[in-house]
């Protein structure tokens, strides 16, 4: 049997698996999931701000005539714009090419993510467990896919390709293609990807920032990689000028708004907001994440990373934007699926616990009452009821029951339902204080 080829053979399957659940994911939603932009023109439409009924207008202020800091992010717009011009040539109206165009790239970019993701969680289990089976690795890339598609900001991302396909899904494959060529010592073309990423989104800026305060390399040797990708930005908006305010949009907004703030910032990740931090401090007492130059670096920078992103989203952004947080994907997805991973004997004996399901029933019966409270039988007792938090933005749009509110009291009863898992931490380090 010849060894050689079977990593070759495991990416070419893990690429063939990214395909099938992305176009899996988008068929989904394009048959089943109303309204979509991916279903018809007219909510395509809508979704590019049309100021009338020529398809080509829309394409051509989305392309060209966004205000900063949207106009800089051309990266992932450009193969978009490509395709729809090309669908036209071959005889696709405009409406039915934009269409197309947008849901060609919101299946390959959605695929490349996953693939990304996927590989990076093979390389973290193979620096952590060595010795570990095929089939484990496997079942656990499969949960830290699941993790990744069940997160709003994606569920969001595939109804509206508009807003995620073109610029943000690109970004987070940029930014795990940056990860890996770092983890495989590759500095050259990590550089090479940080620079080309900044004309997708400055938020991939936080893979440079990551290489400069946790690479191994000293620091003379993290200087050029690290500031090159910034100096590129700042020439490139030197170059192309315009004028942006963030502080409106940002931290104002979000005081003034602190329910719905605090609703979509659970939102970005959920339950993930708990189980990363606990496989955070997990993996800080792992033997062989210490031992790993990569995994160490990895776990060493999460909370400077965090920090930063966390602090510049409320600063200069609305937190109902749920997409800019999750740039941090890399961190809370792989964290989460390697917590759920290591306490697994102890999770099992979790579920077991009479107190626990007690727990989860009182906390099912909450949310239940919680989310027919904010469903009266009228539309207008239910925006009456809406306005009572001052929200700004009903979530995924149209109608009452496409609301915000059924998806936060989904991910609000999965997050309380994740608390006691802290406790297992808790009974970890009390084990190791009285050992003998």
């Amino acid at each position: 049997m010849n060894t050689s080829s079977e990593p070759r053979n495991r990416r070419l399957l893990l690429a063939a698996l990214s395909l099938a659940v992305s176009g899996l994911l988008l068929l989904f939603h394009a048959l089943v999931v109303r309204p979509s932009c991916i279903a018809n023109t007219a909510e395509m439409r809508y979704e590019l701000s049309c100021r009338d009924f020529n398809q080509a207008t829309c394409l051509d202020d989305w392309m060209w005539e966004q205000r900063a800091p949207y106009k800089y992010r051309i990266l992932g717009r450009i193969p978009v714009w490509m395709a729809y011009a090309g669908l036209q040539r071959l005889g696709i109206d405009q409406d039915h090419a934009a269409l197309y165009a947008f849901s060609i790239f919101l299946l390959l970019f959605m695929a490349s993510t996953l693939f990304l993701l996927g590989e990076l969680m093979r390389a973290l289990l193979r620096r952590l467990y060595p010795a570990q089976d095929e089939r484990t690795r496997w079942l656990l890339l499969g949960l830290s896919w699941t993790l990744f598609l069940s997160s709003p900001p994606i569920l969001f991302f595939v109804k509206y390709p508009v807003r995620g396909a073109p610029n943000d899904l690109l970004g987070f494959s940029l930014m795990l293609a940056a990860l890996l060529l770092q983890e495989r010592r590759r500095i050259a073309a990590f550089t090479a990807v940080c620079v080309a990423a900044v004309f997708c989104r400055e938020t991939t800026l936080l893979m440079p920032f990551i290489f400069l305060v946790a690479d191994p390399l000293p620091l003379r040797r993290r200087l050029l990689p690290a500031l090159l990708p910034v100096a590129t930005l700042a020439v490139y908006r030197l170059a192309w000028p315009g004028y942006y305010d963030p502080i409106p949009s940002g931290l104002p907004l979000n005081l003034k708004v602190p329910v719905e703030t605090l609703g979509f910032f659970l939102l970005t990740f959920g339950p993930l907001w708990i189980l990363c931090p606990l496989g955070y401090l997990t993996l800080r007492r792992l033997p062989a994440a210490q031992d790993d130059p990569f995994v160490r670096g990895l776990v060493r920078s999460f909370p400077y990373g965090t920090a930063l992103v966390l602090g510049i989203s409320i600063l200069f952004s609305s937190l109902y934007e749920i997409r800019i947080p999750y740039i941090l994907l890399f961190y809370f997805v792989p964290f989460s699926a390697l917590f759920l991973y290591e306490k697994r004997a102890q999770l099992l004996g979790l579920l077991k616990n009479r107190y626990f399901l007690l727990f989860l029933a009182g906390v099912l019966i909450e949310a239940v009452r919680f989310w027919f409270w904010m469903h009266p039988l009228t539309a207008d007792e239910f925006y009456n009821r809406a306005l009572m938090f001052d929200l700004i933005y009903y979530g995924y749009r149209n109608q009452p029951q496409n609301n915000w509110i059924n998806t936060f009291v989904i991910y609000l009863f999965l997050s309380l339902a994740c608390l006691p898992f802290a406790l297992l931490l808790r009974r970890t380090v009390a084990d190791r204080l009285t050992a003998p």
